[in-house]
């Protein structure tokens, strides 16, 4: 699923925003973004991309085939989407960088459950689905899945 956000200029607030396609994914718990898009967003907008301090740098990430990985850096974004919960519908979010990333920005699920972001408004989801298994009984430890539903 995916979520429109914009990114705000934190050092020129004259800019115009940039409007993206976030992409949710429950999958990870941290929030990601792009080396290509980090770069276009130093050129546009003067983003600094900063390096990891020694305990992020510490932290083991796989990707979905088991393969292990390791961020390049780390931004500070200041994004505004509708979506946020409350008044304030534009915060400063801290994204880890991926070299060799496929996307531009994906939400972890530490982000999506903070900020509810399933819970409301209308998702994009560009044909993708998701495989929800659902729990009918739980028993010393074992799971049945009873049905299988497309999200």
């Amino acid at each position: 699923m995916k979520l429109s956000i914009h990114i705000v200029s934190p050092n020129k607030l004259y800019l115009p925003s940039i409007s993206e396609k976030a992409i949710l994914d429950t999958g990870t718990k941290a929030d990601w973004i792009s080396k290509a898009f980090v770069d276009e967003l130093r050129n546009t907008m003067r983003v600094r991309l900063t390096k990891l301090g020694a305990e992020e740098s510490e932290i083991h990430y796989f990707d979905f085939n088991g393969i292990k990985f390791e961020p390049t850096g780390k931004v500070d974004l200041l994004i505004q989407t509708e979506e946020f919960k409350g008044n304030m519908k534009c915060r400063t979010m801290r994204l880890l960088v991926a070299s060799k990333a496929t996307f531009s920005i994906l939400f972890g699920r530490d982000t999506i459950m903070n900020h509810g972001f399933f819970t409301k408004g209308k998702r994009d989801e560009d044909g993708e689905g998701v495989l929800i298994g659902v729990h009918d009984k739980f028993s010393a430890g074992k799971s049945r899945f009873s049905s299988y539903s497309w999200v």
